[in-house]
């Protein structure tokens, strides 16, 4: 984890390996190891920096969850990919901008076929 500038879990991965129940404590377990984590509860995504931490999806849900996250994280690095952002401006990204790729990333998970 120390060499990631991303970490994605489920509520399910954090509870698991890190014996965290929300989104904050899974926070305080990765914190000193990376810019950015998300997880991915049932309808919100929690996008964790020391500046903001949940994002609620809109009211666009996957009819079938099954591939949903893998293109929810399609989506998180496609949008990354495309804002030409890199692993150090990772931490420096506003709200508005992590808006977009949240946005992008539901709008992949939606689509799943």
């Amino acid at each position: 984890m120390k060499i990631s500038g991303l970490v994605r879990g489920s509520d399910e991965d954090f509870r698991n390996i890190f014996s965290a129940n929300s989104p904050d404590e899974a926070w305080e377990e990765v914190r000193n190891y990376v810019t950015v984590s998300y997880i991915l509860p049932m309808k919100r995504a929690f996008l964790s920096d020391p500046r903001f931490s949940e994002y609620s999806q809109s009211g666009e849900y996957p009819v079938s969850t099954i591939g949903a996250g893998d293109n929810f994280n399609a989506g998180i690095l496609t949008s990354i990919h495309q804002m030409n952002i890199s692993r150090a401006q990772l931490e420096r990204l506003t709200g508005a901008e992590w808006s977009v790729v949240i946005e992008t990333a539901v709008a992949f998970a939606t689509h799943v076929a």
